[in-house]
C-alpha cells in the first residue's frame, strides 16, 4: 500500500544506474524526485532538497555521501539486498538511516526527513536489529556506544554501559576471543572484531562481538569426549591402530607404540601415525606373500562392507620366545568416515595351552579308538574270515583305501579332489551287491587296520582315523539314500 504524504518534499536520488521505477513510487508517493548519477552527487547536493537517498551497490558508493553532509542533508543508504559489511560501513559515513529496498516506505522517509537532528537514535534502532553486538570505543577505551544485543551480552541496560571502560585491550584488524562475566555463574566466550571509525568527529573502534559461548561449549565437550576415549583405548593391553578408508594411520594407543618400540621401530617411522599401513602389508609380501595377501584382502572386504570383520592367528617369534598373535580388523563406526580399526592381540598363552591339550587330548583319543576298532574287529572277525577270499569284497576294500589316501592328501595339500562323488560310488556299488551296514563296517575296519599298520607317524594315524569316521558316516548315508530311492522306484512302479 502506498501512502500520499500531506506536503511535498524534496527528494534527491544518487545512483549509479537509472532508477525509473524507484522515481516511479516516490513520485506516486508525493515526493518531488530529482536523480542524478553518483559523479554528479557533489554538484547536486547544494541545491534545496529536504533528503538524499543514495543508492550504494558497493562500498565505494557510500562516498557519495559525503557530498550530502557536507550541505548538512540528512542521508539514507538504499542496499539492494541485506548486507552487514555495508550496514556497518554505512555508520562510519553518519548516514540518517541504512534500508533495504524491499523495506522501503514513505512512512519511514518522511520521519527520516522530519527527525534528522537525531541522528544518534536512528542509528540506533538500525544496530539494534543486528544479530551481532555493536560497540563503538574511543581511542582510550571508553564505551561510546552499544546496541540492544551488546547490551545483553554484558548483562546490562546499554546507557549503563556508555561511558564506561571496556576493560580489554583492542586490537584493530584481528578476531579475538574474550571471555565476558555475563553473570556471577556464567561466563560467555565472545569473539571480536575491530575497526575504525569516525564517531560525532572523533577517531574510534568499530566492534562486532559475536557469542560463540554454544560453539565453544561444544567443541569443549568433543575435546573432552576425545580425551575420554583416547584414555579408554590407552587402558587397553591389546596393540590398537586405526586407518582411514587409504589406508593411512589415523590414530594408535600406548600398546601399540610400545610394542612397535620394542620390536624394531623405535622412531615409528613404520607403524606410526601418517604411515599408510596397506603399503606396510604390501611391502611384507615380499617375505610372505600368501599371508600378506591374504591379510590385505580381508581389510579391503571389511573396509568395502563385504564381510563385519577379519581375523587371523600367525606367528610373531622374537629371538627369545616363540609368540602368537590374532589380528582382527573391525570397521570404523561414523557417519561420514570410513576406515578400519586394527588390533593385534597376543593369544601365545592360549595358542601353547590349546596346543597341549589337543595333544593330550588325541593320545586318549587314539588310545580309546585303537580299543574300540579292536573290539568291533574281534566282533566280526569271524564274518570278515569268512569273507576274506572274497574278490568283490577285496576290491571294495581296495577302492576305500585309496579314497582314504585322497581325503588326507586334500587335507594336507589342500588339493580338490571329488571325495564325495567316490564315496557315492562305492555305495550304490555295495547296493548293487545287496550289501547293509555290516559290510560297510566290515569294509571300513579291515581297510583301518591294514592304514593303521603303514602308519609312519601318530599324526598320520590320527588323520586316517578322523577322516575315516567321517567317509564311513557318508557312505552310509548314501547307500541308504540308495535303497530309499529303489524302494520308491518299486513302490512307483507297482503304482502303474
Amino acid at each position: 500500500m502506498v501512502y500520499q504524504l500531506i506536503q511535498p518534499s524534496r527528494l534527491l536520488v544518487v545512483s549509479h544506474q537509472g532508477e525509473d521505477e524507484l522515481e516511479q513510487y516516490l513520485h506516486g508517493a508525493g515526493f518531488d524526485v530529482t536523480t542524478v548519477p553518483l559523479s554528479d552527487a557533489h554538484h547536486a547536493c547544494s541545491g534545496n532538497y529536504n533528503l538524499v537517498l543514495v543508492v550504494v551497490g558497493s562500498a565505494a558508493d557510500l562516498s557519495a555521501t559525503d557530498a550530502a553532509s557536507a550541505c548538512h542533508l540528512p542521508v539514507i543508504v538504499l542496499l539492494d539486498q541485506y548486507d552487514t559489511i555495508l550496514m556497518q560501513a554505512a555508520i562510519q559515513y553518519r548516514v540518517s538511516d541504512c534500508l533495504v529496498r524491499s523495506q522501503l516506505d514513505t512512512f519511514t522517509l518522511r520521519r527520516i526527513a522530519h527527525h534528522m537532528g537525531n541522528g544518534l537514535q536512528v542509528v540506533r534502532q538500525m544496530l539494534d536489529h543486528t544479530v551481532d553486538g555493536m560497540i563503538i570505543v574511543s581511542e582510550d577505551g571508553r564505551i561510546l556506544f552499544a546496541n540492544q544485543t551488546a547490551a545483553e551480552m554484558f548483562n546490562r541496560r546499554y546507557h549503563e554501559l556508555e561511558s564506561e571502560s571496556l576493560g580489554i585491550p583492542v586490537v584493530l584488524g584481528e578476531s579475538s576471543e574474550i571471555d565476558i562475566l555475563h553473570s556471577k555463574e556464567e561466563l560467555r566466550t565472545v569473539e571480536m572484531r575491530v575497526g575504525t571509525i569516525n564517531w560525532m568527529g572523533e577517531a574510534a573502534y568499530l566492534a562486532s562481538l559475536r557469542d560463540i559461548t554454544p560453539h565453544k561449549r561444544l567443541q569443549q565437550a568433543l575435546q573432552e569426549a576425545e580425551a575420554f576415549g583416547r584414555a579408554i583405548l590407552n587402558s587397553l593391553q591389546t596393540t590398537i591402530a586405526v586407518v582411514d578408508e587409504h589406508g593411512t594411520i589415523v590414530n594408535v594407543n600406548n600398546s601399540w607404540i610400545r610394542f612397535a618400540r620394542e620390536n624394531g621401530d623405535p622412531d615409528l617411522k613404520a607403524t606410526g601415525i601418517g604411515v599408510n599401513y596397506f603399503d606396510v602389508i604390501r611391502k611384507s609380501n615380499e617375505h610372505d606373500y600368501s599371508r600378506g595377501s591374504k591379510v590385505l584382502a580381508g581389510m579391503m572386504s571389511v573396509l568395502n562392507g563385504e564381510t563385519h570383520s577379519f581375523e587371523m592367528k600367525y606367528p610373531c617369534h622374537s629371538p627369545t620366545e616363540d609368540r602368537w598373535f590374532m589380528m582382527r580388523v573391525t570397521p570404523l563406526e561414523g557417519e561420514g568416515r570410513r576406515g578400519l580399526v586394527i588390533s593385534h592381540i597376543d593369544i601365545t598363552v592360549q595358542h601353547i595351552a590349546t596346543r597341549l591339550e589337543a595333544h593330550q587330548f588325541w593320545d586318549d583319543e587314539r588310545q580309546q579308538q585303537r580299543g574300540r576298532d579292536m573290539e568291533a574287529f574281534t566282533a566280526f572277525a569271524d564274518t570278515i574270515r569268512l569273507n576274506s577270499e572274497n574278490e568283490i569284497f577285496e576290491t571294495l576294500v581296495q577302492r576305500y583305501g585309496k579314497l582314504l589316501d585322497l581325503a588326507l592328501e586334500e587335507r594336507a595339500f589342500k588339493v580338490n579332489h571329488d571325495i564325495s562323488g567316490e564315496a557315492r560310488a562305492i555305495a550304490e556299488f555295495m547296493g548293487r551287491q545287496t550289501a547293509g551296514p555290516r559290510d560297510v563296517i566290515r569294509m571300513h575296519l579291515r581297510t583301518m587296520s591294514v592304514k593303521q599298520r603303514k602308519a609312519t607317524t601318530p599324526v598320520k594315524e590320527k588323520a586316517y582315523l578322523d577322516e575315516g569316521r567321517l567317509l564311513v558316516l557318508e557312505i552310509m548315508g548314501y547307500l541308504t539314500s540308495f535303497y530309499r530311492d529303489m524302494i520308491l522306484a518299486d513302490i512307483e512302479l507297482h503304482n502303474t
